[in-house]
């Protein structure tokens, strides 16, 4: 019995730590850009620091981005329940990304609310929501964004989302 149970350790350890390639991850860092008030409406910018591990970037939501922890309950309370304004992206000089990318961000129930397809590696665009009769979506909860294979490893993006409340 113990000679069983020393094979399956064995085994076990050999099939965990041999072969087995750690995932890398995305880096993600949230943080307030800008906050005012137009035209009556609360206006926050937030800036969402994104780096490739190399591959694409599923649903992330936006709550699990390191930096969230130190926004304010007003903040976080415009990325719940805010109106989805613009999403301004940034091929960032740091690591230019050298692959066209598209942004899609999701609202809390995991409906798409807005998607910047093609985005440039050098150019810096911004795409506006619906303002056919002044819709903008609502977040419906805290939102998602993913990222398609913006190139190598270490390539970066920022990604500016505007939220009116």
């Amino acid at each position: 019995m113990k000679k069983f149970f020393f094979a399956l350790f064995l085994i076990l350890t050999l099939f965990l730590f041999t072969g087995q390639k750690a995932d890398a991850a995305w880096t993600l860092a949230l943080q307030m850009q800008q906050q005012e008030v137009v035209l009556g409406y609360h206006t926050y910018t937030f800036k969402i620091t994104c780096i490739s591990d190399g591959a694409a970037l599923g649903d992330t939501q936006v709550s699990s981005i390191s930096g969230y922890a130190n926004l304010s309950d007003e903040q976080r309370q415009a990325l719940k329940s805010g109106r989805l304004v613009s999403l301004t992206t940034d091929p960032d000089a740091t690591g230019v990304p050298n692959a066209v990318y598209d942004v899609t961000i999701k609202n809390g129930l995991g409906a798409a609310i807005l998607s910047a397809t093609g985005r440039s590696t050098t150019v810096t665009e911004i795409v506006y929501t619906s303002s056919l009769m002044g819709f903008t979506p609502n977040t419906q909860g805290f939102p998602y964004i993913a990222v398609t294979d913006i190139g190598d490893a270490t390539d970066q993006i920022v990604l500016y989302v505007e939220i009116w409340r």
